[in-house]
């Protein structure tokens, strides 16, 4: 009875470190001199998906966050990729900055600012705050340095 217990709480303490230790840690992205933290990432059909936010709020309760979506798995075929792309940009309404195919902006779902850069093995994004914007190509004044940013983030990964 007594040996039960014991093997019982070693495997509980087991699976307890386990999950403890197994969680991947991500360090900070600076972004517009703002420390933006890992709070959420999900992975479907090899393709991962990281959210950051300003000091690591609840992406529930953040008014902006950055996106980072990684398909630069071996597994994952140009074309695959390709259909991964075309889909960020059709998902969140993306429009390509005049001359250039990598650099991309934005207003999600008619009132969120979303900028993104297209690298060769991730699509990173910054949506918010909400409100800051007239229409989408009002977006474009600032866009430069922001996409810049962005970039900066993806050849980092």
């Amino acid at each position: 009875n007594k040996r039960i217990i014991i093997v019982a709480a070693v495997l509980v303490a087991g699976v307890i470190g386990y999950k403890l230790f197994s969680k991947k840690s991500y360090p900070p992205i600076i972004f517009a001199d703002e420390t933006y933290k890992h709070v959420q990432d999900t992975e479907i059909n090899k393709i991962e998906n990281h959210f950051y936010t300003p000091n690591g709020v609840d992406i529930e309760k953040a008014d902006e966050f950055i996106q980072i979506s990684k398909y630069g798995h071996p597994d994952l075929t140009e074309n695959q990729i390709d259909t991964v792309q075309k889909q960020v940009i059709r998902s969140f309404g993306l429009k390509a900055v005049s001359g250039h195919d990598d650099r991309f902006y934005g207003i999600f779902q008619g009132a969120l600012p979303v900028y993104g850069y297209m690298g060769p093995e991730a699509f990173v994004l910054h949506f918010g705050p909400e409100g800051e914007q007239g229409s989408a190509d009002d977006l474009l004044e600032g866009a430069s340095g922001i996409i810049d940013e962005l970039e900066f983030i993806a050849d980092e990964i």
